[in-house]
């Protein structure tokens, strides 16, 4: 009997120890669940990281030493008034399209001052009701400065001023009698002031959406006559650019 005691107590010690070795099927459910959360922890974190990133693009734009290049487009309502060679004054409203390109830098945070250079397009009455489109090139020192309202967004508001030169058509008595079209030469200053909505895409490019008011001063000259008439636009219209800031 005792024999047989002995024995079956040494055969049980191997099953013993396999069942102390053996996993818990319910601790490895419990393991499983428990590790997706943790993986996921970094992942959400780093998403957090890419948002604050993506919110602080305005500021990293606007810092101090930036550089930024762009162009724009302006499209705008606009009311003229030109003299004509009788001494009369003509007045006219239409729409005036310019286009630019520029280049400005920020001498300290959210401080812009830079160039551009375009052209503009404006139709101007003459004599008999006729009218004659005028196109010049157009060159403006510039300056800006941001308010920010988020990490992305901000309220710019600023000034140009600058000058234009070009050129436009008159019709003229010539000394024969008959009316022919004079090409005449156009010079003033161009004065702007705007406020707008500037939105950063990305690190790199920035959208702009302003509202400009202008003003176009200045003389034509008409060789045949020996004459400097003068020329005067008020404008007001809505500015698209695109910048890349580097």
């Amino acid at each position: 009997m005792k024999y047989f005691i002995i024995t079956a107590l040494v055969a049980s010690i191997p099953a013993i120890g396999f069942a102390q070795d053996a996993p818990d099927p319910f601790s490895d459910y419990a393991n499983a669940k428990a590790e997706p959360a943790e993986s996921s922890q970094p992942t959400q974190q780093a998403a957090t990281a890419k948002k604050s990133e993506n919110m602080a693009f305005l500021a990293q734009q606007t810092a101090a030493g930036k550089w930024s290049g762009g162009l724009g487009t302006m499209f705008s309502y606009s009311n003229s008034s030109n003299e004509l060679i009788d001494g009369s004054t003509s007045t006219n409203s239409n729409y005036l399209l310019r286009l630019d390109a520029g280049l400005s830098t920020y001498l300290s945070d959210q401080f812009e001052v830079g160039i551009s250079a375009g052209v503009l397009m404006r139709r101007l009455q003459r004599e008999n009701g006729t009218s004659a489109p005028e196109k010049d090139w157009l060159i403006q020192a510039r300056t800006s400065y941001l308010f920010p309202i988020t990490g992305a967004v901000g309220i710019a508001v600023g000034a140009g001023l600058g000058g234009y030169f070009g050129d436009s058509e008159r019709p003229v008595e010539s000394a024969d009698g008959k009316t022919i079209n004079e090409t005449t030469s156009t010079i003033g200053l161009a004065v702007d002031a705007n406020t707008g909505v500037i939105y950063a895409v990305s690190e790199h490019i920035q959208l702009r959406l302003l509202v400009n008011f202008s003003l176009l001063y200045g003389n034509e000259n008409i060789s045949s006559a020996d004459k400097d008439l003068s020329v005067s636009t008020t404008q007001l219209g809505l500015a698209l650019g695109l910048n890349y800031v580097f």
